[in-house]
């Protein structure tokens, strides 16, 4: 052989080596991601009772029965007012469950024969 059919071939064989793939093209793929994010809690209170120990009404009784009578019907009304406000705040300060993720559906099998 002669020397330039040899380097003719081994030119050949060096540029089938340089011959390059199609670049893929790039799948894009959108994918929701639920975070939870902080909102303030502003809980929906009732107003406040018109509490029946009023210094008005404690002045206006005659006798301590019913001075007591007032004191402890007020004191009934402010500890449901309590359990009020503290079921607000245990709502407030109860974790956020985390959303339940939607199921992803499978990718489809293609034949690549």
């Amino acid at each position: 052989m002669t020397p330039k059919l040899l380097l003719a071939a081994a030119l050949l064989c060096g540029l089938t080596a340089c011959q390059t793939c199609p670049v893929p093209v790039p799948k894009i793929i959108t994918k929701t991601v639920n975070i939870p994010v902080p909102v303030p809690c502003q809980p929906i209170l009732p107003p406040p009772p018109a509490y029946v120990d009023t210094p008005e009404a404690l002045r206006a009784t005659t006798d301590l029965y019913d001075r007591v009578k007032l004191l402890l019907l007020g004191r009934a009304q402010r500890q449901a007012r309590e359990t009020v406000l503290n079921t607000a705040l245990t709502q407030c300060a109860a974790p956020i469950a985390p959303p339940v993720p939607e199921p992803v559906p499978a990718p489809a099998a293609t034949d690549a024969h």
